[in-house]
């Protein structure tokens, strides 16, 4: 299997799916995403070609989700809560400006109390 890189694969077009997804309908998913309808149509079909599977059966009145797409929305659903998990995780974002390399730190406490190493 020859090797694809991540740089056509954008969070915001996984977004776009999951939420295609959970809509049923690519009108109500682009309301909820903020972009137009067309926009979302073509972020999709992109993505779609770039992992090579059709996610979505649509005729005039419905869109299923399909087999393919269930597996690979399924994937997409746990991307993208993963970044929603890192925003919540930044300092930025919890509105602190403390610097994060401090948050990995032990407490005082919780250091070894023994001799300083020689300098």
């Amino acid at each position: 299997m020859p090797h694809r890189t991540l740089s056509g694969l954008s969070l915001r077009d996984l977004e776009y799916a999951v939420a295609v997804a959970e809509c049923g309908h690519f009108g109500r998913a682009a309301e909820r995403c903020g972009v137009s309808q067309a926009g979302l149509s073509v972020q999709i079909r992109k993505l779609e070609a770039l992992l090579g599977v059709p996610l979505f059966h649509r005729t005039t009145r419905r869109l299923v989700v399909s087999a393919e797409g269930e597996v690979l929305l399924r994937q997409a659903r746990a991307v993208v809560s993963a970044a929603h998990d890192l925003l919540r995780l930044s300092p930025r974002r919890r509105g602190s400006t403390a610097d994060p390399r401090a948050a990995a730190a032990p407490p005082p406490a919780a250091r070894p109390a023994g001799p300083a190493a020689p300098r």
